[in-house]
């Protein structure tokens, strides 16, 4: 039963996201219209700590809702102007990692001036340390006037589909989501429970 309140959760972002991808002023139709799975990559670090929970965000989109979700994972760098292709970008990680260099830090800040979006997955569920410092450092210096506040509890992401009581995913670590707020929109969403782990298939499949 919580399993399934978790994956719920992660549904009410997507559903939000992509509503929000209606005002992304750069992504084309196509995108806009669909759903795609796109996580970024990163130097120094497991960018990577739930490799197939994007399959099992995918079967279970395609499977409760009329979503057209693509069934593949768009794998790019901060620094690449193909993020521009897409409103919905997903940043994971359980350790430290490299700074970005100034070029990704511009890149990026020019995709939320877009109104692109974000949701960054902690996987090691420890707060103040490796992955979350690292996070932080380097949202600083894309939103240097800006900081990772608590979402409210009756934030529209938790109530917008389903209502969803809990925010922890296959960890525990601090009981809500933190986001930023900018242009009038919550451009960054950050869980440090390990939400994607919650969709975590084997190579299986199972």
């Amino acid at each position: 039963m919580k399993a399934t309140c978790f994956k719920f959760y992660i549904l009410n972002i997507v559903l939000s996201f992509l509503f929000f991808s209606l005002f992304c002023n750069y992504c084309q139709a196509a995108q806009r219209d669909n759903f795609y799975f796109v996580q970024i990559k990163y130097a120094g670090g497991n960018w990577d700590p739930n490799p197939f929970a994007w399959q099992g965000l995918f079967d279970f989109v395609i499977s409760t809702t009329n979503i057209h979700a693509n069934q593949e994972r768009k794998e790019i760098t901060s620094g690449s102007k193909e993020i521009f292709n897409y409103p919905f970008l997903i940043i994971a990680g359980d350790s430290d990692f490299n700074k970005f260099s100034d070029s990704e830090i511009e890149n990026l800040k020019r995709y939320f001036d877009g109104g692109g979006v974000c949701f960054i997955d902690d996987a090691s569920g420890i707060k103040d340390f490796g992955f979350d410092r690292a996070i932080k450092r380097e949202f600083s210096r894309i939103f240097p006037n800006s900081s990772f506040n608590r979402i409210k509890d009756n934030h529209a992401i938790s109530y917008a589909f389903y209502l969803i009581p809990q925010v922890v995913g296959t960890k525990i670590s601090i009981p809500y989501l933190e986001g930023i707020e900018y242009n009038n929109q919550m451009a960054v969403i950050y869980s440090h429970n390990d939400l994607l782990g919650i969709w975590e298939k084997d190579k299986l499949g199972n």
